[in-house]
């Protein structure tokens, strides 16, 4: 395992000036790319961010943005015609933005990783630190051993391992894996592990916006509830928190201002307005930084990163 070492990849990109794609798919994932960009000195013009589930990249001022919106029509075709239309429109978008090699940063083995790791022009790929998936027992396996079989389910469901320790999550031929804790990937050789310890200098790039608001509350994941248990879920939260409280949106309760807008108007209604949402560019990580913070919410990557920062985790069931 190494903090100050750079990957050899890296040193390649920096070298040859090759872009250096990020998939930004949640706010831990926004500040990991932020200390890679400052860890290693990579410069704007030869950084792509690709902001998923319309994660915020407003830490983010000079460097090439483009926002992927999956819908429901994007999603049947990708799994038919074993395709991804996301990853044919960040392909075009490089080969137009300088035409020269690559390398893709992205949380793990998805579609979008798989089609761009396919193109010519890609040099290789780094795993980077999402939350509660890293600190599982996952262990790389090889694409090229796939069957068919596998390779057409993984397409459909975009993912093919069911739980912890099963494989199909990281792919063997990945050049470097780089987080925060050095409790990180524990089936992954210390060898190909980068584990930064910059996340204070991203002080300097993010205002906080919750300075005397300590008490935060999470929601789960729309998924996660059957049936309209949505108003059951934000209930709970409420009835534990003290009033004046703030709730953070899971991204697929934030992906548009309409649900964004939805969701507020139940919080208000069902907390008789002592209650309120955080706005999408807050990120807890980081106003974890500024001021010991009490969450509340359901089993999260954030208890990882409140027992780091300094702040206290209290978990809730909610589904």
């Amino acid at each position: 395992m190494t903090k100050n070492r750079i990957p050899e990849i890296i040193n390649e990109s920096i070298r040859n000036k090759w872009t250096n794609v990020f998939f930004v798919t949640s706010p831990i994932v926004s500040v990991m790319v932020k200390m890679i960009i400052l860890k290693y000195k990579l410069k704007p013009e030869n950084v792509l961010l690709v902001s998923f589930r319309n994660t915020d990249l407003t830490i983010f001022k000079n460097s090439k943005k483009i926002f992927i919106t999956i819908n429901r029509f994007n999603s049947i075709f990708e799994r038919l015609f074993f395709i991804s239309l996301s990853g044919i429109k960040i392909l075009n978008l490089l080969y137009g933005f300088n035409n020269k090699n690559f390398i893709v940063f992205s949380t793990w083995a998805y579609r979008e990783l798989n089609w761009c790791a396919s193109s010519k022009k890609c040099s290789g790929h780094i795993y980077i630190e999402e939350g509660q998936a890293t600190y599982m027992n996952y262990i790389p396996y090889s694409r090229g051993q796939l069957s068919i079989w596998k390779k057409l389910i993984f397409n459909f469901k975009n993912r093919i391992n069911p739980g912890d320790g099963s494989g199909y999550f990281y792919r063997d031929d990945a050049k470097a894996y780089i987080g925060i804790n050095k409790n990180a990937y524990p089936k992954i050789n210390n060898d190909l592990k980068y584990i930064l310890n910059n996340i204070y200098s991203l002080k300097n790039y993010y205002k906080p916006k919750l300075l005397g608001s300590t008490n935060i509350g999470l929601t789960c994941a729309s998924r996660r509830l059957k049936g309209n248990k949505i108003d059951d879920m934000f209930l709970k939260l409420i009835q534990i928190m003290p009033k004046n409280s703030l709730i953070k949106l899971h991204p697929s309760f934030s992906y548009d201002d309409l649900k964004i807008k939805e969701s507020e108007e139940k919080i208000k209604n069902l907390s008789n307005e002592s209650i309120g949402i955080c706005s999408n560019d807050t990120i807890l990580e980081l106003e974890m930084l500024y001021e010991k913070k009490y969450i509340y919410g359901p089993q999260t990557s954030l208890k990882i990163y409140a027992d780091l920062l300094g702040s206290e985790f209290r978990k809730i069931d909610l589904y």
